[in-house]
């Protein structure tokens, strides 16, 4: 009896302290390739530096179809690994709002449709409505989530695995923009005939859901605001009231900037601000059948040479390469429109696996330019994105004849020609072009800035050079309204990097992978399967059987 008590009292003691270790040792394990149970170490970040209790709303509950019933699975378990994390701050609940009319009242309010759903119950079909949304509450802040936001094909269907692919970047980062203390700001320079705004509103409106936006212009004597961003917080609160400017977008210029102005570009990178460049330097207005391709004079190339980078005067021609839309057949009905493969629109599929460039499939340029670049003390070069080895550079005036696609272009043109890079990052420390120099002044600002002068940055900078100043548009069919493959993708990563949240960007470009039965290894290995089905559930009980007759055999034995 003395013994038996000893033996438990050491299980006991063993139970009691694998219990605490356990519970003091926190750790999960993913077997899946693609890591789709597991969340990002900046999502895990993010829960455990929570102050205050979040509230998760998600409204996708309900009797659905197998697809749609996995969505709302991924969605449960993103949350949960959320929670682990989370410390307690984290309370989430699934909402069927189908028969409650206030709540649908309120999303029709938010400008949030229905989505018509048909379900098909013992030979009946039924139409019902679902609202996939998800409303997260940080103290009085509130964010709504659209789950099918940027997931849908182009005939209009829902895209559940891209839905499902989203899911942890659109709950990260709105938890962290309703959360946040600072909210980072991005300026789109004006005055020179740049691309308006509304010329790219899918890009703008995924911007503003992580940045204040507005637009920058220093042709009348304005400074551009330092960037507060890499101040400490116990800094940063003597600039509150004060907007300060992150980044920098120079989005197609198409006018000469005065030295004054490059002058407050180039403060404006000393002192800390990131600059992301969108712009090529060939102008093509394909108007016609054909057009002459001119020169864009900036006035730029000597600030691109100090900082080790040069845009060239050119366009690439690509074999391989997007779509041109044209008008052909026009009668009294109007004209149908006709696609066809354009060499002057490079389809980049080589990246340099960058946080920029993750995960990225495709990117449409339209009309680029090449860039080189120049050994510079105190800076590194990463290019980024690449044409294919079928690719050349035309220089110069180059004649643009839209009759190009009707002619067959000499295979050998464009082999053994090597790749032309179309995107650059830029990282170091910059030196200001305007060392030894007066501040410049101009007719529109005749007084000498009266900021001190920078000759170079105290810290690491950074900026990023896009040759195509069309990327951030929307695709040239006139009833296509989307930007082309991955160039949101792109721009959104490369502005996220800058401001430094470059972990964001690398939970948007996590991928969710179905793989799929093979239906013919199914019909050809179905004897195997089956047999092996039925008979190894009772090989393995014959087999416990045995071992636990012979090891009752050999313990009575004894006696």
């Amino acid at each position: 009896m003395k013994t038996y008590l000893i033996k438990s009292s050491m299980v006991l003691a063993i139970l009691v302290v694998f219990n605490f270790i356990a519970d003091q040792i926190f750790y999960r394990w993913d077997l899946t390739k693609e890591k789709r149970n597991s969340i990002s170490e900046l999502n895990q970040q993010t829960m455990q530096n929570l102050q205050k209790i979040v509230t998760v709303k998600v409204y996708l509950e309900g009797d659905f179809p197998p697809t749609l019933e996995r969505l709302s699975n991924a969605i449960r378990n993103v949350l949960y690994e959320m929670e682990a994390f989370a410390d307690g701050n984290l309370h989430f609940t699934f909402i069927d709002p189908s028969d409650n009319k206030a709540l649908q009242k309120q999303f029709q309010e938010k400008g949030i449709n229905p989505i018509p759903l048909n379900i098909k119950e013992e030979n009946i079909e039924a139409r019902k409505y679902i609202y996939p949304v998800i409303v997260v509450n940080y103290g009085d802040r509130e964010e709504w989530i659209d789950i099918f936001k940027n997931a849908y094909y182009p005939n209009g269907m829902a895209n559940l695995i891209k839905a499902e692919t989203d899911i942890e970047y659109k709950l990260v980062s709105a938890i962290r923009r309703i959360t946040a203390e600072y909210r980072p700001t991005i300026g789109f320079l004006s005055g020179h005939n740049e691309t308006p705004l509304n010329k790219m509103p899918e890009l703008i409106n995924e911007l503003k859901n992580s940045y204040d936006i507005y637009e920058v212009n220093v042709k009348y004597g304005n400074s551009i605001p330092p960037s507060f961003l890499g101040l400490p917080d116990s800094l940063r609160k003597k600039y509150e009231g004060r907007t300060g400017l992150d980044v920098l977008l120079v989005v197609q210029p198409d006018s000469a900037f005065s030295e004054r102005e490059k002058y407050e570009i180039d403060q404006y990178l000393m002192m800390g601000g990131k600059i992301l460049w969108i712009l090529d330097q060939n102008k093509v207005i394909l108007d016609k059948q054909q057009t002459l391709s001119q020169p864009r004079q900036l006035n730029l190339d000597d600030l691109f040479f100090k900082y080790g980078f040069k845009i060239n005067y050119d366009l690439v021609q690509d074999m391989n390469c997007g779509k041109i839309h044209l008008v052909a057949d026009v009668n009294r009905q109007g004209g149908q429109f006709q696609s066809l493969n354009w060499l002057y629109y490079p389809m980049a599929v080589r990246f340099k696996e960058h946080p920029v460039t993750r995960n990225l499939d495709a990117v449409l340029f339209r009309y680029a330019s090449t860039i080189d670049t120049l050994s510079r003390p105190n800076l590194n070069f990463t290019p980024l994105i690449f044409s294919s080895p079928l690719s050349r550079p035309l220089s110069g005036n180059v004649l643009v004849d839209i009759n190009e696609h009707t002619k067959p272009m000499p295979q050998n043109l464009f082999y053994n020609k090597g790749t032309r890079t179309l995107g650059l990052l830029i990282q170091g420390k910059f030196e200001s072009l305007f060392q030894g120099r007066e501040a410049p002044t101009d007719n529109f600002a005749k007084e000498k800035p009266t900021a001190p002068f920078i000759a170079q940055n105290k810290l690491e900078n950074s900026m990023i050079v896009i040759s195509d100043g069309q990327i951030v548009e929307k695709d040239d069919h006139p009833y296509v309204p989307y930007m082309p493959v991955d160039n949101k993708a792109l721009i959104q990563n490369a502005v996220d990097y800058l401001v430094g949240d470059e972990a964001i960007s690398l939970v948007r470009a996590k991928d969710v992978e179905i793989r799929k039965l093979s239906k013919n290894a199914g019909k050809d290995h179905k004897f195997y399967i089956q047999a092996f089905n039925l008979l190894t559930p009772v090989i393995f009980i014959i087999i416990f059987g045995v071992v636990r007759f012979y090891w009752r055999k050999k313990r009575f034995e004894q006696y």
